[in-house]
């Protein structure tokens, strides 16, 4: 039955390559009807009827088909087909999807299982009716998925963000959300969407700890310096103000302060926090290193001025005076008219003693100043320092310049006076020391008081001018003061020579006394102010005094406030200090001045007072009076942060915001009013709200931008917790606003693209829209063809709306894009699927082609290409040809079972042979080997084994007519004398000189052929070709025991006279002359003479044979046989001469010799033999 159903099936095979389709389906039929369950039938039937109208019967061929499947994979491919044949159908969702898992039960990772079972479970989980159940079967099915494409990690993040959105937002498990989300960054850690959607999903769920580290680890992935510092700053501030870990913020800000220079307000900003953070720890040599680095982004005069002071006074405190000293140099020259500063400069200076630069710094004021009074001071004070630089030259040139500016500036005649002075010389010495012991004797004796004073002032003079001895001239001159204390000549005298010793309360005392000279003149005060100077180091409560005594007579003498200032500040009367600055506030005449006493008390109430309340106001004065000035926001900005509450604080920047001058400085304060709500209120409406109002300022601000779109991203979270039902509108259209704005201006590529699919991603949430998220997704795809989150999105979105055409387009493109090989062939087919059912009008397809591409064995792609390309190829066209080849070819890899492997072989031979003409030998070669294969699978296949025999006549292949003719042989066994003719021909061809090494050695060779020959002999012992070849072979072999034996078989078995003819006497010929076996002979003659009574041949060689065994009798009669009956007369005559002989010789009866030899006579009345026998036999009587 099992060969009948198989003939069935190549005749059907045989009849479609012709084109007689009543043919292909009558022998189909007929196969079944031998065996209903024969699989290969069923599938050619389904295979033909393919098509809308036949799908019931297609159906019910392919449940007998996965019935009879043994082989997992060929039941894989039947069931896959099954479920798109359900699909095609309409069946309900329900049995689809049961197809589709019962696919994956047997092969788990089944490309077209996994696709298919997803489409099927993305449309229940979309619907009303699908529920809760359908969507976690849909979240689970992802996960196996994205297990399932491993060799492509980005296509598995991106599932695994997909289901995690399901996990959050549709089953409310945010907690397996979040691990699924934590394996998609595992998978694809890249920058780009995937990290994006686990950086929301923080945001949303306030998690700051972990959105910190992804930014701070996102950073070090980005490859952009700019952006880079942007995220690194942003986890910084979370760390910092949010999470209050300034250790891990310092660390992040410090590594985006490397990668300066990025982005001005990004690269700023780093540096600010650096400071406060560091100022925050008392880690003041950090904080003056970034206060340092922040100058670089100070342009205002003002601010940078003030910066450099406060980096100066940090640098004296840390012990870095050459340092401060350079930041100090570097405000004056911004700020020039700063007194304060120029004697802080001149303070420092003097401590790192760098008294050259001192005097160039007195010169360049004195350059610098208006006033002839305060020019000649100046240069005085330079003068001073050349002097002790040894510089006496340039001393006097500075002290003549102080004359000429101001002649009457006694100070300038002094110091000059004192300068030319000329040394004494060594006799002059002693001269002048004798005078001076004269004189000092004199001085007690003298009784008048006049007297007194000159003989003291001679001695002060020779002590000063001759001798050099300042300090004894200094002496005499206090005494003189004693005894007349308004004696001008001695208050100048202890002046000069107690500023040459520098003896300040010489100095003092001198000033002081001058100043009572004039107790109410402007002079006087200048007098006094200068005595406490000199005072203030050694004493300065009594330099106090004296300025407060100035004070009392003029309020608002500068030089006065400015030394009282010093000097409480040096004894830390920091209370008094404050008093003292809001005096010269008061009496400050100019608004710059104002500005900067202001900004001094502010600093004296933030860090000495710490009345941070007192600050702000003074800073807010200081705004007042200076709107542009930069330090007064910034330092409010800073005393909040470190001292405000949230509110005040969050007050305080909006309304430095509302007074800013500049769009930068607006947003940089609405910023800092949004991270107080954000990270210490924890509104994040009010932080919203301010971050918008921010960016309109700085549209640019990609920074700002970040943070506000994290923000919203927590609103629309919390909105959709409190009201379910509005996942679609929970703040999405603030967003939409947002990444419509940053997509419009992004002009990074890379940037653009991905605000283009958040925007997309944000739209189709929404439902808003649809026709431009589609359009920005495609975009994104044609940019980056291999952007999977785009192709998964166009994906779900086409399917959902069931427009079959786009889905079709899309998952073309994930074909092509694709990396992972499962995930491509589950497009594929999926494409394949809406080709051939949604889209039947398309036109002609190549997905099948494209599968095969990717797995040449798929078979149902294969039976797609010959279901598809058949008829085209039976025409004649090449394309259409060479793919049927290519998938017969495939088939017979593949195959289940025998009788599908068979004819897969066959049916390729066939189309090899067929369709070959013209192609070339190697194809016909290949349609022979084919035959062949498929004799080997069935023996008796009718199409295998006359294609074969064929093809090797006509290409002349003896091993494969060999093959063939065994084959028909087989065949032929209810006809054995065909039979027998095939095992003829197979030994013949075994033997041909033409065999080679392919059909064996020439043993074997021989060997198969008496095999053959035996075989045929065997099934038609009247084959007298068979035997007389058998024969042949045997004695060239020298087996003629076995050719005797072989032909006894066969003449027992014979019918044929002719062939018992034969076979006898090959018997006795070989039995007497190579055996010596007489009896043997004997016998097979005798079997001769049975079948051929009168065989003349035979009755001689029996004869022969009886008188070799001196059987006389029976030689006789046999040869009387003869000469009877024999009709021929030369056979007559040998036997009545051999029986003349016998006759005579042996048995003596001559009577009978005469009567053979007359009948020799008349047998051949002319021949001399027989007559002189005759008359010798007469004669003898």
């Amino acid at each position: 039955a099992v060969g009948l159903a198989r003939a069935h099936i190549e005749h059907a095979v045989t009849s479609e390559l012709q084109g007689d389709d009543a043919r292909v389906n009558a022998h189909l039929e007929a196969a079944l009807k031998v065996d209903p369950d024969l699989a290969i039938a069923h599938a050619i039937l389904r295979r033909r009827m393919h098509g809308h109208k036949s799908l019931g019967g297609m159906l019910a061929h392919l449940d007998i088909e996965i019935r009879a499947a043994t082989i997992d994979a060929s039941a894989v491919g039947l069931l896959s087909e099954k479920a798109r044949l359900l699909d095609a159908q309409g069946e309900e969702g329900k049995a689809v999807r049961a197809a589709w898992e019962l696919v994956l039960a047997k092969s788990p990772n089944q490309p077209a299982g996994l696709k298919g079972l997803e489409s099927e479970l993305a449309r229940a989980a979309s619907t009303p009716n699908g529920g809760r159940p359908a969507q976690e079967e849909y979240a689970r099915h992802l996960a196996v998925m994205a297990d399932a494409y491993a060799s492509q990690p980005e296509l598995g993040a991106w599932i695994h963000v997909e289901r995690a959105r399901i996990l959050e937002r549709d089953l409310r498990r945010p907690d397996e959300a979040r691990g699924a989300l934590e394996r998609a960054v595992l998978l694809d850690p890249s920058v780009g969407p995937v990290r994006n959607a686990y950086n929301e999903f923080l945001s949303s769920h306030d998690d700051a700890g972990t959105l910190a580290a992804m930014l701070d680890d996102e950073a070090q992935l980005e490859t952009r310096p700019g952006r880079s510092a942007r995220l690194e700053l942003e986890a910084a501030i979370i760390a910092a103000h949010k999470l209050r870990d300034d250790a891990r913020a310092i660390a992040l800000l410090e590594r985006a302060a490397a990668r300066a220079p990025t982005q001005p307000n990004v690269d700023r900003r780093v540096i600010e926090e650096l400071i406060m953070l560091y100022e925050r720890g008392g880690h003041q040599q950090e904080a003056v290193r970034a206060r340092r680095a922040r100058i670089g982004f100070l342009t205002e005069p003002s601010q940078l001025g003030y910066e450099l002071r406060r980096l100066a006074a940090l640098s004296e405190k840390l012990g870095d005076l050459d340092s401060a000293a350079q930041d100090l140099a570097s405000a004056r020259e911004l700020t020039p008219d700063d007194t304060l500063l120029l004697e802080n400069l001149d303070r420092i200076l003097a401590l790192l003693e760098r008294h050259g630069a001192r005097k160039n710094l007195w010169v360049e004021e004195a350059e610098r100043a208006q006033n002839p009074k305060a020019v000649a001071k100046h240069l005085c004070r330079a003068a001073r320092l050349a002097e002790l630089m040894d510089e006496r030259d340039d001393a006097l040139r500075h002290l003549e310049s102080a004359r000429l500016v101001a002649p009457a500036d006694a100070e300038a005649v002094d110091e000059l006076a004192r300068l030319l002075t000329p040394a004494p010389s060594e006799r002059a010495d002693g001269e002048s020391r004798r005078l001076i012991e004269l004189y000092t004797l004199a001085v007690p004796k003298a009784q008048d008081p006049a007297r007194k004073v000159a003989y003291l002032e001679k001695i002060a003079l020779l002590w000063e001018d001759i001798i050099g001895d300042a300090r004894r001239a200094s002496k005499s001159y206090d005494e003189i003061l004693t005894i007349d204390p308004g004696r001008r000549s001695a208050i100048l005298g202890l002046l000069r020579t107690a500023t040459k010793v520098n003896d300040a309360r010489g100095i003092a005392r001198a000033l002081l006394e001058e100043a009572r000279l004039d107790a109410s003149g402007e002079e006087s005060l200048d007098l006094r102010i200068r005595a406490a100077t000199a005072l203030a180091p050694i004493d300065p409560s009594r330099a106090l005094s004296i300025v407060t005594e100035v004070l009392s007579k003029d309020a608002a003498h500068p030089e006065a406030r400015a030394l009282e200032t010093r000097l409480h500040e040096d004894a830390g009367r920091w209370e008094l200090t404050a008093q003292s600055l809001r005096a010269r506030i008061d009496h400050a005449h100019s608004r710059g001045e104002k500005v900067k006493l202001w900004l001094a008390l502010a600093q004296v109430q933030d860090t000495s007072l710490h009345a941070h309340e007192d600050a702000l106001a003074s800073l807010k004065s200081a705004r007042a009076l200076d709107p542009h000035h930069l330090v007064p926001p910034a330092e409010v900005a800073r005393i909040l942060t470190e001292h405000g509450t949230d509110a005040t604080l969050r007050l305080a920047f909006e309304g430095l915001a509302q007074s800013a001058a500049t769009a930068d400085e607006r947003a940089l304060y609405l910023i800092r009013a949004a991270e107080v709500e954000e990270f210490k209120s924890g509104d994040d409406s009010a932080a919203a709200r301010l971050y918008v109002q921010a960016l309109v300022e700085t549209p640019n601000d990609e920074l700002l931008a970040d943070r506000l779109a994290r923000v919203l991203a927590r609103r629309s979270k919390q909105a959709q917790d409190k009201d379910p039902t509005r996942r679609g509108s929970a703040g999405l259209g603030e967003r939409i606003t947002l990444l419509s704005k940053r997509h419009e201006r992004a002009t990074d590529r890379a940037q653009k693209s991905l605000f283009a699919f958040e925007l997309a991603e944000l739209l189709i949430e929404l439902g808003q829209d649809l026709p431009k998220a589609i359009a920005l997704l495609e975009q994104v795809q044609q940019e980056s063809p291999q952007h999977v989150p785009a192709l998964r999105t166009l994906e779900a979105i086409h399917l959902r709306a069931s427009g079959w055409s786009h889905l079709a387009r899309v998952l073309s493109l994930q074909g092509d894009n694709f990396v992972d090989a499962r995930a491509r062939l589950g497009s594929l087919w999926t494409l394949a699927a809406i080709e051939e059912w949604k889209l039947s009008n398309q036109g002609v397809s190549d997905s099948y082609e494209r599968i095969l591409e990717l797995d040449p064995t798929d078979p149902g792609a294969l039976e797609a290409i010959l279901r598809s390309r058949f008829a085209e190829a039976r025409s004649g066209d090449v394309g259409a040809i060479n793919a049927v080849i290519t998938a017969l070819r495939a088939f017979t890899t593949y195959a289940a079972d025998d009788s599908t492997r068979l004819l897969a072989e066959v049916q390729l031979a066939l189309v090899l042979e067929t369709w070959g003409e013209g192609r070339g030998d190697a194809v016909l070669r290949e349609a022979l080997e084919r035959y062949a294969v498929g004799l080997s699978i069935d023996a008796t296949s009718v199409a295998a084994t006359t294609g074969l025999a064929r093809l090797a006549n006509r290409l002349g292949d003896l091993p494969s007519a060999v093959d063939a003719a065994h084959s028909l042989a087989e065949l032929s066994k209810q006809k054995p004398k065909v039979r027998a003719r095939y095992l003829l021909d197979a030994a013949t061809l075994l033997l041909s000189e033409h065999a080679d090494d392919r059909m064996g050695t020439p043993r074997i060779r021989s060997e198969r052929a008496v095999s053959d020959l035996e075989e045929a002999l065997d099934v038609d012992p009247d084959s007298i070709p068979v035997a007389s070849a058998l024969a042949s072979l045997r004695q060239e072999r020298g087996e003629h025991a076995k050719l005797v034996d072989s032909l006894r078989s066969a003449i027992l078995k014979a019918t044929s006279a002719d062939a018992i003819v034969m076979i006898g006497t090959e018997i006795a010929t070989v039995a007497r002359d190579e055996q010596k076996d007489l009896p043997v002979a004997i016998e097979a003659m005798k079997k001769v003479r049975e079948a051929a009574p009168t065989h003349t041949p035979s009755l001689l060689t029996l004869s022969e044979l009886y008188i070799a065994s001196r059987a006389w009798d029976l030689a006789t009669e046999t040869l009387e046989t003869v000469a009877k009956t024999s009709p021929d007369t030369q056979a007559r005559l040998t036997a009545l001469f051999a029986l003349a002989r016998i006759y005579e010789k042996i048995t003596k009866a001559l009577d009978d010799a005469e009567r053979v030899l007359r009948s020799a006579v008349e047998c051949d009345p002319r021949g001399p033999r027989a007559i002189r026998a005759l008359l010798h036999r007469l004669a003898s009587k």
